[in-house]
């Protein structure tokens, strides 16, 4: 009966919070609360899969999440007794830089070629690994074969690969993002932008993994979002729009996460037990968790800190205890997982009433930083926002498998991706200005022909 209280009161929690907010639909607490409810609610209707119910203080834990973040939103908002939603009335993106950077199309061919060698290079690296430890003979297979040696850790792809990831991630979200302000502000449609983004996509076919293509499509609602608010639209267009990105986006989202990962696997259940099974075993996860905690830490903030303490060992030669990567299994009735939700980190570091805290801080910052995405003028500026704002959507949308907002405190590869976009979009920016003035010079000299 718990995992139905949960339920229930999730989503009368979804209720208040469309009331309130005007049905906010980039609200931090609506789109925690409405993950949280649909795991609740297919749990709750195959409770039987699962074997348990939930205990008290796991209803009461994950019922109060959503609270948290709308009290860090209401915070981060002006000083006002009343939650106003945000008035997305501000100036057209011509504040921003008036022109429709529609150029650059060297740059956007060869970084395109540039992320499908590279992506070639890695794949042909993982097969020759394959074929060497398992005997695989067909390059097709290779993301079967790698799975289990990068889950266990017995493969690793470098440095150089990590570098070279971040930058055609970059990539992707420069030239989605100029093609989305091209098409919303000057209806243009410049399919050629695109074509880093396709590269993209093969690359992270090399990657085994479904989070990339995840991240993208969630930060591209956070572009197509800010972009929407930017515009002279009104209130009401901008939230049915987009309202049906990011439905048409999450239904998408779930197709990609699931299949991929059913066909990788080659799971023995059948399909739709393997969505419950993945959806839902987080939320067992963490009940588990708060029955049998685990051991106590060594250091303060030992698991969301554990990307700093790694780099202080690298760095200066420390000895600090960095946690197991993969987290340990539990077992429920017809099967076993190792996902325990956002939750069990910050529970683990500093107890349930500081990870409620951490919920508001992220409400707080995730407001904040929502207001710099929709009044940033220069447009350098504005796409690292709405990266950083892409990100904190990611985290809301993983909060039932896994805390992901620990990326935005890595020491190296987020400040490192954030550096990527600044220089990718810089190099694109000239190259677009150096072809205009090419192409304003031959007009010139055109007219001068015809004039005498």
């Amino acid at each position: 009966m718990n995992a139905i209280y949960l339920t229930i009161i999730l989503l009368i929690e979804i209720i208040v919070f469309v009331f309130v907010t005007k049905f906010d639909v980039l609200s931090s607490a609506l789109w925690v609360a409405a993950m949280l409810f649909f795991t609740a609610a297919v749990y709750s209707i195959n409770i039987s899969i699962f074997g348990r119910d939930f205990t008290y203080i796991t209803v009461a834990v994950v019922s109060l999440t959503p609270i948290c973040y709308f009290i860090g939103e209401f915070l981060g908002k002006k000083n006002s007794l009343k939650y106003i939603n945000l008035k997305l009335k501000s100036k057209k993106y011509r504040d921003m830089e008036g022109r429709v950077l529609i150029s650059g199309t060297i740059f956007i061919y060869l970084i395109t070629i540039v992320i499908v060698l590279l992506g070639l290079y890695k794949l042909w690296k993982m097969f020759l690994y394959t074929k060497e430890i398992f005997g695989n003979t067909d390059i097709l297979l290779t993301a079967y074969y790698i799975r289990s040696a990068l889950t266990s850790g017995e493969y690793d792809d470098g440095t150089f690969i990590g570098l070279v990831s971040t930058m055609t991630e970059a990539a992707a979200f420069v030239f989605i993002y100029y093609y989305i302000y091209n098409t919303i502000f000057f209806r243009r449609t410049e399919t050629k932008l695109l074509f880093p983004v396709a590269a993209y996509f093969f690359y992270l076919m090399t990657t085994t993994g479904r989070t990339g293509y995840i991240k993208f499509f969630i930060i591209t609602i956070a572009v197509v979002y800010c972009m929407l608010s930017r515009s002279n639209k009104n209130l009401r267009y901008i939230l049915k729009k987009a309202f049906k990105f990011i439905l048409l986006a999450f239904l998408l989202i779930l197709a990609i996460f699931y299949f991929y990962g059913y066909f990788i696997r080659k799971s023995t259940h059948n399909l739709s037990e393997y969505f419950v099974e993945y959806l839902s075993a987080g939320l067992y996860g963490l009940d588990d968790f708060i029955r049998e905690p685990w051991k106590k830490n060594t250091l303060i903030g030992e698991y969301t800190l554990s990307n700093l303490y790694y780099w202080c060992n690298k760095l200066f030669m420390s000895d600090f205890h960095i946690p197991e990567y993969h987290l340990p299994f539990f077992s429920y009735k017809v099967g076993k997982s190792n996902i325990y939700t956002a939750f069990a980190f910050p529970i683990q570091d500093f107890g349930i009433i500081g990870m409620l805290f951490t919920r508001i801080l992220i409400g707080y910052i995730f407001s904040k930083i929502r207001k710099k995405a929709i009044k940033e003028r220069e447009i350098s500026n504005h796409i690292l926002v709405t990266v950083i704002l892409g990100h904190l959507l990611y985290g809301n949308f993983f909060v039932v498998i896994a805390d992901r907002y620990v990326e935005l405190i890595s020491v190296v590869s987020f400040p490192m991706l954030l550096v990527y976009i600044y220089i990718i979009n810089k190099l694109f920016i000239n190259s677009a200005n150096r072809q205009i003035k090419i192409y304003n010079q031959k007009q010139k000299n055109r007219e001068r022909i015809l004039h005498g």
